[in-house]
């Protein structure tokens, strides 16, 4: 991620879209929650200045997450990333 990174994340409607720092938090509270996080890429195709990636997440949750205490329970979340990137200013869209 370089410096003009922004994330445009349609789950977060109404809240502001992520520079590097904040998709850093994030990713930090994720990491606290699932240590054992393992991500997997399924399938990618690539075409002009766009990649479409459809990817999925395992790890168990053995810390508290988005107010939810930790389960121990293993955790599964699939989603689809198609990132634009541009010559001056990448931008990621995401879908889940």
């Amino acid at each position: 991620m370089g410096a003009g990174y922004v994330n445009h994340d349609p789950s977060r409607t109404g809240m502001e879209e992520l520079d590097v720092a904040g998709y850093k938090q994030i990713a930090g509270g994720i990491l606290a929650a699932f240590p054992d996080c393992a991500f997997t890429i399924l399938d990618q195709i690539a075409e002009g200045d766009k990649t479409a990636t459809r990817w999925q997440v395992t790890g168990t949750h053995v810390g508290e997450y988005m107010g939810i205490p930790a389960t121990g329970k293993n955790a599964l979340m699939t989603g689809m990333s198609i990132p634009s990137l541009p010559t001056e200013r990448p931008s990621w869209r995401r879908r889940s």
